[in-house]
C-alpha cells in the first residue's frame, strides 16, 4: 500500500492535470472563437503545467497556423494594394498618352487644313 506522502503527491499531480486540461479546453474555445492570442496564452500555461499534454500541443499548432495564415493574407493584401496602385499609375499614364496623341492628331489636321491651298474657282477657269 502506498504511503500517505505518495498519495498526497498523486493528488497534487492529478490537480495539475485537471488544471492543465481546463486551460486546454479554454484555449480550444478561444481558438474556435478566433481569439488566437488569448488561446495561445492559455495553451502556453497548460504546456507549462503539463509539458506532455498532447491536446495543448495540438491546439498550439493550430493557433500558430491560424496566426500565420492571417499574416500571409495581410501581406498579400498589402502587395496587391501596391500592385493596384502601380497599375493605377500606369492607367493614368496611358490615359494622358492617349489624350496627348488625340491632341496631336487634331493639331495635325488643323495644320493640314490651314496650310493646304485648295485651288479657287477662278484659278480653275484660267487654265
Amino acid at each position: 500500500m502506498p504511503s500517505e506522502e505518495t498519495i498526497g503527491e498523486v493528488k497534487d499531480v492529478f490537480e495539475e492535470k485537471i488544471q492543465a486540461a481546463t486551460l486546454v479546453h479554454d484555449g480550444k474555445l478561444l481558438y474556435e472563437m478566433a481569439r488566437y492570442d488569448q488561446a495561445e496564452a492559455k495553451l502556453r500555461l497548460a504546456l507549462k503545467i503539463d509539458p506532455a499534454n498532447r491536446g495543448a500541443s495540438y491546439y498550439m499548432v493550430l493557433v500558430q497556423e491560424a496566426k500565420n495564415t492571417i499574416q500571409v493574407k495581410k501581406r498579400d493584401l498589402t502587395s496587391r494594394g501596391s500592385v493596384l496602385q502601380r497599375l493605377g499609375f500606369s492607367f493614368a499614364a496611358l490615359y494622358y498618352y492617349r489624350s496627348c496623341k488625340n491632341l496631336i492628331t487634331r493639331a495635325n489636321r488643323i495644320h493640314w487644313k490651314t496650310t493646304t491651298q485648295f485651288p479657287h474657282k477662278s484659278d480653275l477657269n484660267a487654265s
